[in-house]
This record gives structure tokens, sequence and C-alpha cells, in this order.
């Protein structure tokens, strides 16, 4: 989030403040090459400014100007930061960079999950920078902060979740960053932030919104931005929230006729509609607005704002839907949700008993974590949420999950080793929940979806056969009715092979690979046909379903 790169910004400066002596340019192109890479990382466009520095460094690995700057562009980015080790390192050990160097090397270290080495370099900072740090507020908060995130982080990590992260695929996910995952009740359609079109003019990567929808097969087709009524050529729009029914998204676009507010497109005959701010009376300030949601029945609207009233930063909001159709004035969610630090991203269950938000407050491990606060029905309030836990938050930013309506799995975005680049959107399984089971039902017979004769006509003694593909081992053996040739097969997420086994060999070889994605039980029941040939005849169509 922009507003969290700005805040960075001035101690940044502090830090290169050490520097300018030591940048050794040779010439003219080289000079403007440098100018260029500086320019973007004053203006906070690390991504760009990262690899501009990166070719500058090529050519004059030991300038600590250059090494720096990759570091601190590798942490100000969602690629790996811990690839700013070996450069903050380097700078440290010139001893020409200042106190600061210390507290940015022990953040490097922390994203790389050296919990003790972080805390060598904040304590070696502390002591260097101790007057420096006691006669400015903002330096001793974030010291404190970077110690709390540490303490919470070593916690959090030594009671990992069983999960499983799956990556969409390339249909979602691109070198860029693609994050804010949402999806429609039935889980069908989902929606999604992405920074991949690069405006040349302005040296930068805008954000558009996108969907895609889920084939029948449980696999998601190559996603589309959203149309001109929501996306604009060269501005970033951004979604924060959804109603679950996906009757309204809410969007955050980056213009002067919107800038840092809260807007909504309709779903009407089909599609999207033009983009409306939200009303400036009651929710839309001259401040920061951002995430928004509305509770199923659409008649409270819960925002993010950073209004006077609330306790700090962002705070979650809420708003009643008047008879007139406005919303009403906002109330704050509580101190048991918002902190003196940002909140952001508030999204409901879907039963609207569980808000899922971010915060850079309670018991963080860094940056934003996501939480989860149950309500209190009786005494009609938001009590103090629950981290959600390590791996699905880390020492990254870690802004919102879209979690399925029984809690197996859940959607969200994450740097990680496997992905495809920045942040990438992934499923993410709880393993330790039960699995729900799809029900394929058919028909086994000779010939195709056209033509065919029961294998009573042929040889009726086989069975099917379904072995887990990966682990090897025969999941089930199944009969068939020899009236109907009817089967039925019940299976949870997972590849099988199904072959059909045949003793007497009256039949072709029957072998199929199916994967069963946890959306696909969504379905309850799915058509599936065995079509066999028998093996004294060949047909270019063998084993066709």
């Amino acid at each position: 989030m922009l507003v969290k790169v700005f805040k960075y910004l001035t101690f940044i400066v502090l830090l290169c403040a050490f520097l300018p002596q030591l940048s050794t340019a040779q010439n003219k192109k080289t000079k403007k090459k440098e100018n260029d890479a500086s320019g973007n990382f004053y203006d906070g466009n690390f991504d760009m400014a990262l690899n501009q520095y990166l070719k500058l460094f090529t050519k004059d690995k030991l300038n600590p100007d250059f090494n720096l700057k990759i570091g601190i562009c590798y942490l100000m980015t969602n690629i790996d930061k811990s690839l700013s080790v070996p450069y903050l390192e380097f700078v440290a050990m010139q001893n020409t960079a200042g106190n600061e160097i210390y507290y940015w090397l022990g953040q490097a270290y922390f994203h790389s999950l050296k919990f003790d080495k972080a805390l060598d370099m904040y304590n070696k900072y502390k002591e260097l920078d101790r007057d420096a740090i006691a006669k400015s507020p903002e330096l001793k908060e974030r010291l404190e902060k970077a110690l709390s995130d540490l303490n919470n982080a070593r916690e959090l990590v030594k009671r990992s979740l069983n999960v499983t992260f799956v990556n969409l695929g390339s249909n979602i996910n691109s070198i860029k960053a693609d994050y804010h995952p949402f999806l429609s009740e039935n889980e069908k359609t989902l929606f999604f932030t992405t920074n991949r079109k690069y405006i040349s003019d302005f040296q930068e990567f805008t954000n558009d919104v996108y969907s895609s929808h889920i084939t029948f097969w449980g696999k998601w087709a190559s996603a589309r931005p959203l149309s001109n009524k929501i996306n604009t050529p060269d501005e970033n729009e951004v979604i924060t929230g959804m109603a679950r029914d996906g009757e309204m998204i809410f969007i955050k676009p980056d213009n002067y006729v919107a800038y840092n507010d809260v807007c909504v497109s309709k779903f009407f005959k089909g599609k999207y509609l033009e983009l409306e701010k939200l009303d400036e009376i009651n929710i839309n300030t001259k401040g920061h607005e951002s995430g928004a949601t509305v509770s199923i029945n659409k008649d409270t609207l819960y925002f993010v704002s950073d209004r006077p009233g609330g306790y700090g930063g962002l705070d979650i909001w809420m708003s009643l839907l008047l008879p007139n159709g406005t919303w009403g004035p906002p109330l704050n969610l509580g101190d048991g949700v918002n902190t003196s630090y940002n909140e952001d991203m508030p999204l409901l269950s879907s039963d609207g008993k569980t808000l899922y938000f971010c915060s850079e407050g309670h018991n963080s491990m860094g940056g934003y974590d996501i939480f989860y606060s149950k309500r209190n029905k009786a005494e009609d309030m938001w009590p103090k949420p629950k981290n959600f836990g390590y791996p699905i938050n880390n020492t990254y930013d870690n802004y919102q999950i879209y979690m399925s309506e029984k809690g197996r799995y859940g959607y969200m975005a994450a740097v990680r080793k496997e992905g495809l680049g920045d942040l990438d959107i992934y499923k993410v399984i709880f393993n330790q929940e039960e699995a729900k089971t799809i029900v394929f039902t058919g028909k086994i017979a000779v010939g195709d979806s056209l033509r065919n004769k029961p294998l009573k006509e042929f040889d009726p003694d086989v069975s099917i056969i379904v072995k887990e593909k990966l682990a090897e081992d025969v999941f089930g053996k199944y009969v068939y009715n020899k009236k109907n040739g009817v089967f039925v097969i019940a299976l949870p997420p997972g590849v099988y092979e199904i072959e059909v086994e045949d003793p007497k060999k009256t039949y072709v070889p029957f072998k199929k690979t199916i994967e069963v994605f946890d959306e696909m039980c969504n379905e309850g029941v799915l058509n599936y046909n065995i079509w066999l040939k028998p093996a004294n005849q060949t047909d270019p169509k063998k084993n066709k379903k």
C-alpha cells in the first residue's frame, strides 16, 4: 500500500543522506542512468528502481550506494526480501553508511526468519543511535514495533499451521503483483487486482481489476480485465471488497475525482455498472478511506477510514442503511478490533458471524497480518481478534483471505519461492478440516455417447479401479449395476487414475487421469461416463469419454 511506502521514505532518506560521497559514476551516460534510478527510488517506485540499480551494479559491484539501494528496494517490494541480505551486509562492513544501516540489516534478517541475527542488529542500532532514538518519537516507535514483531514472529512460527498452498497458475498469476482475491458466493468467479500493465510515459506499472471464472473441471480460465467502466487506461484501480453474492464490488481508484475514496460498482443485467462514489457526508471524507464490504442482507456497510474519532491510523467503521437509501452516521467498531496502528480490508464470513481483516497492531508478526473476530451477539460487539497464524501470515504484509463456506480452504495473495514473481494468488487448504467429496455417476458401456451397447452383450465381468496417482495406492474398487450400466464413485479432492479391471482382456485397456478440486465438490454430483472398445476392433476414438 502506497501509504506505507511513503511512511518509510523519511527513514530511507535519513539513511541515504550519509552516502552521496560514495557514488562513483564515471561518465555522463552512467550518471544519467544513476539519476533515473535515484529518481524512481525517492519517488517510491522501488520495482523500477531495483531493475535500474541491478544493471548499474553489474558495472560497479563495490559501489556502496548501489548496494544500499538494491537492499532497500528488495525490502520495499514483494519480491524475496531475503535477497537484500548480502547487499546490506556489504554496506554495513564499509562503516560509512551511518547507524541506520543496522536497523535495515535487522529487517533483512527478520524477513529471512533469522530472528537471532535480526535481534542482534536491532540491539546494535539501539545502542549506537541511542541519542537520536531518544529524541525522535518516530524512531523510538519504529524500533519498538520491530522488536514486538520479532517476538510475535518467533511464537507464531513455532505453532505453524498444517496448510497446503496451491498456486492458481499462469491463467491467474503473472510475474507482477496479483493480489486482493474475492470470489462470488458460488465460488465460480474470481476478482483480483494486478499491476501487470506498464505505462512507459510514467515508467510505472498500474493496477487494474481482473476477473476469471472456474471451468467445468475446476480450472481457472485466463483472467481478463473488467470493462472500462471499472478500469481506466493509465490510472490505478484496486478492488478492496465485495458483497458475498457479487452484486456489489468496492473499488479504490487513484484519480483526482476519487483519490483515497471508496467507490462501488453494482451488477445489473449481466454486467458491472459505472463506478459511484459512496456518499461524502458519512462515508468518504477529505481523509483516507479504503477497504469496504457489506453484510449479507446489505443493510450494514463496513469500511475503513482514518477520520477523527478513531483509535489511530486507519480504523474499521460501520454504517447502517437508512430508509431513504443513504448510509447513516458511522460507528467505530471499537478497541476490540481497532488499534493505534492501521486496520484494513474488512470481509464477513458467509454466515455474517466472523469478521476477517488485516492489522499492523494486535500480535502482528510484521506489517499487516490477517485476523478474525467472531461476533459476540449477546453484547452486540466484535471482541479481540485472533491472528490467523503462520504461514498464512508471515513477515510480509498479509492483507486478506477469502474463506470458503465450510472453512476447508481460502484464497489469498502471498510471496512464495514457487511463485511466478511478485505476489501470487493461492488457494490455501487447511488440512485438518475434513474435505467434502464429489460424486461421479454415469454409465459404463461399449461404444460412445451417441451409440452404445451394454457390457452384458460382450463381457459383464469388469470392475472400476480408482488409484491415488501421487501415492499409487488403490483408493477403491467399484462395481456397476449390470442391468443399466450405472456406477457411482465418491471422491475427495486429489489426483486419481481410473482404470477398468478386465480379467478376460475383452476390451481395449481404459485408463484416465482426473483431478478433483475442492471447488468441484460444491457441485455435489457430476456426470462421468466410461466408454469401452472391444479389443478385437480398432477405433481412433477409443477410450473417449
